[in-house]
């Protein structure tokens, strides 16, 4: 294949980036073998002719006062290991800290592109410490009227936040080729915020956001088709959805899959590619994949039973708030089987989930109450998390209050 097709193909995104750089590239690029080949020698290119060859340069320049600098620290710090993909240095770590001093230094030197990062990490980057709407929502409006569309992005999030679903639908809008904001107007016809609920609406956004190999754009499009959401059902096709989002780096798909063969939903019910599918992500501490992996190596599915393993990841994910998990756990405690019986302790725990609106713990401590089990006997407190059990649709308490 012509080599410079290849560069055409494959980098349009780099030579778009690189402008009249390319005059410079195809030199090398007619030297080159490979496709590994090209990017390298235009990675060469690229670095020759960067702001800063390397990070402690940069912060030399930022201290001097060189705007362009303070912004490509500050985002270096902000952004981690990654800068060496956009700046060709090297930086340990992510550092907020640090970021935000840089880029709060450029920002107020009214650079735009610092104002952007700002608001970022003020909103949808932030941890528990850094999150501050109102600082992101004064950034990403100063950027807006310089010019940069990309910034309504923050709005969009922020107005989401806030409950205004027009205004988060009209910053969306008006961002250029920002898949993020594509993703989020998606779901705003997903859950129907907003407006009615709108599968298709949501299904054409997101088939959209896949030409910018967008994960989690994948992902919720396997759900769809694996549910049948605006669409067909069609489980093979959701399957490649969802290993695609996998290729793109959106890990919750493996509790996608995991649930789909735990289950059995349109699929030939398999424990042991659930659990391996479960366990690939197990580490990230998400709740839900928690819970199956405990459920799953309780009860021997897939896996060798080990209940005191079962037991640790059914409390780690009822402390990070999965009730279903505090309702498993307190079951497990109460009946006593492959552990030492603890009635009390299952009160509590299926107490815990009854009072966060769980139908199924509702009813169980409805009969707890009633059979004075781990507490003292109460008609009066069974009765009254029966009924709630009943409005939430449990067939059981329902049965039990004719």
């Amino acid at each position: 294949m012509n080599r410079y097709k290849i560069l055409a193909k494959k980098y349009v995104g780099l030579s778009l980036r690189i402008g009249l750089l390319l005059p410079l590239l195809l030199p090398f690029v007619a030297k080159a073998e490979t496709d590994d080949e090209i990017w390298e020698n235009a990675r060469k290119v690229m670095k020759s002719r960067a702001h800063c060859k390397s990070l402690s340069q940069c912060l030399s320049k930022a201290q001097d006062g060189d705007v362009k600098a303070q912004y490509i620290t500050g985002n270096a710090y902000r952004v981690g290991p990654d800068a060496e993909n956009i700046y060709y240095f090297k930086v340990k770590e992510v550092d907020n800290k640090k970021a935000l001093f840089w880029l709060n230094m450029a920002a107020q030197n009214e650079n735009v592109n610092a104002m952007n990062s700002l608001s970022k990490l003020y909103s949808v980057e932030a941890t528990n410490n850094t999150r501050d709407f109102e600082k992101a929502k004064r950034w990403a409006s100063k950027c807006v009227d310089k010019g940069e569309t990309d910034c309504h992005f923050v709005l969009g999030v922020i107005a989401e936040a806030n409950g205004d679903y027009t205004a988060a639908r009209s910053h969306y809008q008006k961002t250029t080729l920002h898949r993020k904001a594509k993703y989020q107007m998606a779901m705003l016809h997903f859950y129907g915020k907003g407006g009615a609920v709108d599968y298709k609406s949501a299904n054409d956004i997101l088939s959209g956001i896949e030409l910018d190999r967008f994960g989690p754009a994948y992902r919720v499009r396997g759900l769809m088709a694996i549910n049948g959401l605006g669409q067909e059902k069609d489980v093979r096709l959701g399957l490649s959805y969802l290993r695609q989002a996998i290729e793109y780096k959106e890990f919750a798909a493996y509790e996608d899959i995991g649930e789909l063969y735990y289950t059995g939903n349109g699929v030939e019910k398999n424990y042991e590619t659930a659990f391996s599918n479960f366990s690939a992500i197990v580490s990230m501490q998400r709740p839900k994949t928690m819970r199956y992996v405990a459920l799953m190596a309780y009860y021997g599915q897939g896996v060798e039973k080990k209940v005191d393993h079962a037991i640790v990841l059914f409390e780690a994910a009822a402390n990070k708030g999965d009730v279903t998990s505090a309702w498993a756990l307190g079951r497990i405690y109460l009946s006593g089987e492959d552990i030492e019986k603890n009635e009390e302790l299952g009160f509590h725990l299926v107490k815990f989930a009854a009072e966060r609106n769980h139908p199924e713990a509702q009813y169980g401590l409805g009969y707890l109450y009633s059979s004075g089990i781990g507490v003292e006997k109460n008609a009066e407190e069974a009765r009254r998390w029966l009924t709630l059990a009943a409005k939430n649709g449990n067939k059981m308490a329902i049965e039990a209050l004719k």
